[in-house]
């Protein structure tokens, strides 16, 4: 399955799973060397690609946070420094500031004002979790399968704002001009998101998709959502461990996990801790190499909605508008980097320097159906053609003048002509079984299923052996 043209997969035509693994035949169709026939979304919350992931540079050669040489900063109030160390904790209070307005004064001065935004808010707050990394391995889901998969570094947010906004780009391509969040009951900023969604295009191409909820699925903002044949298709998480035990072939091809936001919350938004987070993504993956068939046709996608306050040092890239809605933004620039991995025994180790954002989700599904965004029966109107141009265009984010360049952010492949290497990578069954080990509790289940090996016995190592 491609992933967008600015970071497409490979067709896996000379490449099969090991001759020890029996598979079912996929359906003739063009897409038949196509190794992904499910693809999962695992999409968190609220942390920057430099906060989860940057000191991941000192192990592979991704965009981060460089291991030596004086540290970035950013002023604060009274002009003195605050700099980027690895002195991230689980649990941040009080939450920094991710509203538009936010966003765009934390991205002035070369990604600059991170600091006095959060001062600005909170008076009486220490600023230095912002400018905080995780330190290496510190967070044993994210940072062993970046060490271990491909792991986008030019990923960014769709939208320099807050959660909802980011979600709605991610499951429809457009928030329809909006980018406030609730603020209370005389300030709801409720709105009526009318746009077709992700969903809605797969069940007109005939296509089987999931959405499974940690508590209160945000996909019910969409209109489209809000009905007694989409109802159907949303589950619970428990459901999605039932699901994923069962028959391959009974899994949707498309799933999208969403984590409990309220209760016992696992979703990584500050003052939630990220251990909890980390957790979720540990089961998932667990439970999906607990199934042979499934694991070996299914592309994992973990991505986090938006950066939460969080410090990172590339500037977003301008961006073409999804419509003519300029409500309360002018939808011109993207949003802050976010972590995303891709996971899936297909693709080995590797750092894709193509420029996407949420929306790169939504073209590389067009293989499972001849639909495009905005696109029904043969017919499109003038600003879902614009919706269409931001999600399938390629080089449509033009590079900033004095953006990633003026502070140490490198373009990479800037157009999106580099696949991801797509290829059944040998050893993979035995190198990363689980993500947890017994009795650690941070970051991981201490208990959780074990996968066969290649060779049918039970892989004795786990994922830091």
């Amino acid at each position: 399955m491609t992933t967008r043209s600015k970071a497409r997969t490979t067709r896996a035509a000379k490449s099969k799973p090991a001759a020890s693994r029996k598979r079912k035949a996929a359906p003739a169709s063009a897409e038949t060397t196509d190794p992904f026939r499910h693809i999962i979304v695992l999409m968190l919350e609220n942390r920057s690609f430099d906060h989860a992931l940057g000191a991941l540079q000192a192990v592979i050669p991704v965009e981060g946070v460089p291991p030596a040489g004086p540290p970035r900063t950013n002023l604060d109030i009274n002009g003195v420094p605050v700099a980027q160390l690895p002195d991230a904790i689980d649990v941040v209070r009080p939450d920094p500031k991710h509203e538009c307005k936010d966003v765009l004064e934390q991205l002035r001065e070369d990604n600059g004002r991170f600091v006095k935004n959060f001062q600005n808010a909170h008076p009486d707050a220490a600023p230095e979790p912002v400018m905080t990394y995780h330190k290496l391995d510190s967070l044993r889901a994210l940072h062993k399968l970046a060490r271990e998969f491909a792991v986008f570094d030019k990923w960014f947010s769709s939208v320099p704002g807050p959660t909802w906004t980011n979600r709605l780009f991610a499951m429809s391509g457009t928030s329809r001009g909006r980018v406030l969040m609730p603020q209370s009951v005389f300030h709801p900023h409720l709105h009526k998101y009318d746009q077709p969604s992700v969903f809605r295009r797969l069940e007109e191409a005939k296509r089987t998709h999931r959405i499974y909820r940690g508590d209160f699925p945000l996909a019910l903002l969409l209109e489209d959502r809000r009905n007694l044949e989409a109802a159907r298709n949303i589950s619970t998480f428990a459901d999605f461990l039932a699901d994923a035990d069962g028959s391959e072939s009974a899994f949707p091809e498309f799933a999208f996990i969403e984590p409990r936001y309220l209760v016992n919350a696992n979703d990584d938004h500050p003052p939630h801790p990220m251990g909890a987070g980390e957790r979720l993504v540990s089961e998932v993956y667990e439970k999906l190499r607990a199934n042979t068939e499934l694991w070996e046709s299914t592309l994992l996608v973990v991505t986090f909605d938006e950066h939460g306050g969080f410090y990172d040092h590339c500037s977003p890239d301008d961006t073409v508008p999804p419509d003519n809605r300029h409500d309360e933004y002018t939808f011109d620039r993207l949003g802050v980097r976010v972590p995303t991995i891709f996971v899936s025994p297909w693709l080995k180790q590797q750092v894709i320097g193509a420029h996407c954002d949420h929306t790169s989700l939504l073209r590389s599904l067009r293989p499972l159906g001849t639909w495009r965004h905005g696109r029904a029966s043969g017919s499109s109107s003038g600003r879902d053609q614009a919706a269409e141009a931001r999600i399938g265009a390629t080089g449509r984010h033009a590079v900033r003048a004095g953006g990633p360049e003026a502070n140490g952010c490198r373009k990479g492949d800037q157009q999106g002509s580099r696949e991801i290497q797509a290829q059944r990578q040998p050893g993979r069954d035995r190198r990363v079984q689980r993500i947890s080990r017994s009795g650690d509790t941070r970051g991981a289940s201490a208990e959780g299923p074990r996968d066969e090996a290649s060779d049918g016995q039970p892989d004795r190592r786990d994922a830091g052996g």
